[in-house]
This record gives structure tokens, C-alpha cells and sequence, in this order.
């Protein structure tokens, strides 16, 4: 065999050795990708094909025990461009105009809208039904002229309202802007009240634009469950009304709550703390919140630990020493006012609990109708003297007397009785 066919059978083997490592190699990969990434790869193709919307779904209604509604969704609409399908200047400088009369927008930044290169842009939420009317008639005055249907589209939303504004306010509570529970039964129910969104899913082009209202499927929303609460309405407003009267007369400092229970159920009909707030405008504090807020200043500061007494700070630390100051007293502000003092806070029981003090002596026969108890107006009790109400004294009592006098001497020589150890 001569040197040159050696060569060539060389070339040959070298050439089929690359052909097979390459194909084997594709090959290879070809099997990865379709066997173990197929199925995301799909995934990810559709993804690229599809535009995801979220559709929001109606909230629930919470009622009293009547069935007085106390919070509901009302319905309003979304307002929505095809910005690809703009055919002219005109047309956009037209659109954005009007649209920014109505809904109180800037011209500019709507007409920013109308060149992006999408088929789907929002251009505001939770429209009211006037200023959808007022769409409406734009869309149906000019549709010869500007064709304004291919181009603007409302979509349905929803907006919380609250038709007794105040009105069990800390009880109820509120939900923000994605109509989330933010506080009280709104958010303590909040995944039964909240419903399934649903979608709106548009196919996108090859440059990823969103394509045309036309190549849109919408998946409905499911709506969310209602709740029925134990509070009766009437009698919450009678709470309502009188303890706001109880306060203005007794010039309480703290704001005032009571609760109204069925002694045989154990029901709450009625949860009042007084000093609350309007539901439909959750996020806006009181006028004497806001004057105090306004008056901080440096002593402010320094009585409060935001600066030192003697310290020497420059007129721009102060300034953002009072702007940190007054953002952190409009928080708190706003959490001592959505604050449901009924159940948040702690109290000590005070004379409700003599009725467990008598209970408990009866029940160990420590006392009985012929105990009598002395009340000279206080009594000393190791290093301290606890006083009663009455300071004359209620003199010489039974327990009967004791408890309607509700004399703390007397309870104090109760208790005694039954002693420390057993007591608690």
C-alpha cells in the first residue's frame, strides 16, 4: 500500500470519526431538549406567544345579621387602549385630549399611551359611571370620523364602598387598592371574601406585542363568598350614638368602646369604639391629628429623642429630623385610629371582677348571708390604703350590700377569706 492511498484512508477514518462526533453530539442534544427540557421549553414557548391579564374578581358583600349590607363591591371599569391600532397623530392628539379631560389625566402622558407598541395599555382603574358615560358618548359622537372603538376599551372593575361610612368602623375595616383586606373582618376573611381572579389572555406577535382585542380569550372570574356578621346595625348605631354623647359629656381623652353581647349565645351585636373613622376614606386622620402633626417642631424633637438637648444641628438636619418626625406621628396617627380597642387593648377587669371574688367564697362556704364587712371609706392593705368610691364609708354590710355598693374594702375582706393560695 502506497504512502498516498494510506493518506487517503486516513482522511477517510478522521472524516467519519467528525461526521459521527458531531452527529452524536447533536443528536444528544436533540434528545435533551426533548426529552428532558421539552416540557418547559413548551412552557416557555407558549409564554412567549400569550399575554397574561389579571381579571379582578367581585368581592364579597358582608352583612349584619338582618342582611343590611355593611360593605359590597360596586361596580366601575378600567379604561383601556390599542395603542397599535392608532392610524394617525390626529387621532392620538384627539384621544388623548379627551381622555385626559375626563378622567383628569395629563395630555402628555396619555398621548405617551397612544405610541407605545402594544394592543393593550390601561390607562386609569376604578372609573366612576359618570365618567363612563362620558366615554361612551365620546366613542359614539366621533366614530365615523376617529373610529375610536378600535382603540379604546372598557373592562370591568370593582371598587369597595361602605354605605354607612362610619359605622363599625374598627369591626369592619377596609381593604387598599388590589382590594385587599387591610384590617378587621376585611382582613381577618379575606380569602373567602377575595373570589378567584380571572384572566384575560391575549396571543402576542413575534416582537412581543400584545395583538389585537380579537385574539383575546377571557377566562371569568369567580366571585368571592359573602360574610354574615353577628352585629345587628340598629343596635350598633344606638352604641354609636350614645357613647359619642358619653364622651363629649365626660370629656374623654382616649376615645371610648363598648361591646353588646347575648348573654345567652355569647353573640356580638354590637362592637363600638368611638373615635373611629370613614370607611370610604380610610387613609385621612382627624383635624386635631393633622394640627398637631403640623405644629412639630424642634422642641418637638428634643422633648421626643430626635435630637439632643444642646446638640447644634444644621437647618437641613432639622428639616428631615421633622419630616421623619411627622411621617412616623401620621403612622401612628393612623394606627390608634384603624385600632379596634375592644379587643387590641388591655384593661385591668376593675369591679367586674367581684363578682368572681364573691363567686368563688360562696362556692367554698368561706361567707355566708350573716358575714358582715366594715367599710370606713379605705383600707390598708400591707404598705398601701385602698380607697372605696364611696369616701364616707358604707359602714357595716352583708354581701348582698357589698356587691351593689361595689365596695372595695369589703371585696378585699372577701377575698381574705378564701385566701391567697386558693384565691389564685
Amino acid at each position: 500500500m502506497g504512502a498516498n492511498q494510506r493518506l487517503r484512508q486516513r482522511t477517510v477514518w478522521l472524516l467519519i470519526i467528525v461526521l459521527a462526533l458531531g452527529f452524536g453530539a447533536v443528536i444528544t442534544r436533540l434528545a435533551y431538549l426533548q426529552l428532558v427540557q421539552g416540557e418547559q421549553l413548551q412552557q416557555r414557548a407558549v409564554e412567549q406567544q400569550l399575554s397574561d391579564t389579571v381579571i379582578n374578581a367581585k368581592r364579597g358583600t358582608i352583612y349584619d345579621r338582618n342582611g343590611k349590607v355593611l360593605a359590597q363591591s360596586a361596580s366601575v371599569w378600567q379604561v383601556v387602549l390599542s395603542p397599535a391600532n392608532f392610524e394617525t397623530d390626529e387621532q392620538r392628539n384627539f384621544v388623548a385630549t379627551r381622555l385626559a379631560e375626563i378622567l383628569d389625566l395629563k395630555k402628555e402622558d396619555v398621548y405617551k399611551q397612544t405610541k407605545e407598541d402594544s394592543y393593550y395599555v390601561v390607562v386609569k382603574r376604578k372609573i366612576e359611571s359618570e365618567e363612563q358615560k362620558q366615554i361612551l358618548e365620546l366613542m359614539n359622537d366621533v366614530e365615523d370620523k376617529y373610529k375610536l372603538s378600535s382603540v379604546i376599551a372598557l373592562l370591568d372593575d370593582y371598587k369597595r364602598y361602605y354605605p354607612y361610612s362610619e359605622l363599625a368602623s374598627s369591626v369592619i375595616g377596609f381593604t387598599g387598592s388590589d382590594d385587599q383586606g387591610l384590617s378587621g373582618v376585611e382582613y381577618q376573611y379575606d380569602s373567602y371574601l377575595t373570589g378567584t381572579p380571572g384572566r384575560l389572555v391575549t396571543a402576542t406577535n413575534a416582537n412581543g406585542t400584545v395583538m389585537p382585542f380579537d385574539y383575546s380569550q377571557n377566562v371569568e372570574a369567580i366571585d368571592g363568598n359573602s360574610v354574615v356578621l353577628t352585629i345587628d346595625e340598629t343596635i350598633q348605631s344606638i352604641i354609636e350614638k350614645y357613647m359619642k354623647k358619653g364622651i363629649k359629656d365626660n370629656d374623654v381623652y382616649n376615645r371610648g368602646v363598648c361591646i353588646c353581647m347575648d348573654v345567652n349565645t355569647g353573640e356580638i351585636l354590637g362592637m363600638a369604639t368611638v373615635g373611629g373613622y370613614d370607611l370610604n376614606d380610610p387613609f385621612t386622620i382627624s383635624k386635631e391629628d393633622k394640627k398637631e402633626i403640623s405644629e412639630i417642631d424642634t422642641d418637638y424633637l428634643v422633648k421626643n429623642g430626635y435630637l439632643e438637648e444642646g446638640s447644634n444641628p444644621t437647618d437641613k438636619e432639622v428639616d428631615d429630623l421633622i419630616k421623619t418626625a411627622k411621617s412616623e406621628a401620621e403612622s401612628m396617627a393612623l394606627s390608634k385610629m384603624w385600632r379596634n380597642k375592644a379587643i387590641s387593648d388591655t384593661y385591668y377587669p376593675g369591679s367586674v371582677f367581684k363578682m368572681i371574688t364573691l363567686s368563688m367564697a360562696l362556692e367554698e362556704k368561706t361567707i355566708s348571708s350573716k358575714t358582715s364587712f366594715s367599710c370606713s371609706g379605705a383600707f390598708q392593705l400591707y404598705n398601701e390604703s385602698i380607697g372605696c368610691h364611696h369616701e364616707a364609708g358604707h359602714g357595716s354590710q352583708n354581701y348582698k350590700q357589698a356587691l351593689c355598693n361595689s365596695c372595695n374594702p369589703a371585696f378585699i375582706q372577701i377575698g381574705q377569706t378564701v385566701g391567697e393560695e386558693k384565691f389564685w
